[in-house]
């Protein structure tokens, strides 16, 4: 299977990066990035970027984020992004 170009770069981070500009941040993608090992400041960073998050921040979400290894300070952006998307515009 050949990885497809994303923004004219072939290869480019594959199909994480393509999908990221059409769906939205999910758990299971913060958790993937804690788990390959990238700090809490770049996934906090990614977070913040994200054109759309889809955060399932119920009790038992946040229990798997941090069961998982997600740190508070992750966990606080989450929560962070989920109140500004939900926030009434002016």
């Amino acid at each position: 299977m050949a990885v497809a170009a994303v923004n004219g770069k072939p290869g480019s981070s594959g199909a994480a990066a393509g999908n990221a500009a059409h769906k939205a941040l999910t758990n299971a993608e913060v958790i993937a990035m804690v788990k390959s090992g990238i700090d809490d400041d770049t996934v906090i960073q990614t977070i913040r970027a994200a054109r759309a998050t889809n955060f399932d921040l119920t009790n038992a979400g946040q229990q798997n984020l941090t069961g998982n290894g997600v740190s508070a300070q992750v966990l606080a952006a989450m929560k962070a992004r989920t109140a500004r998307m939900q926030a009434p515009s002016k």
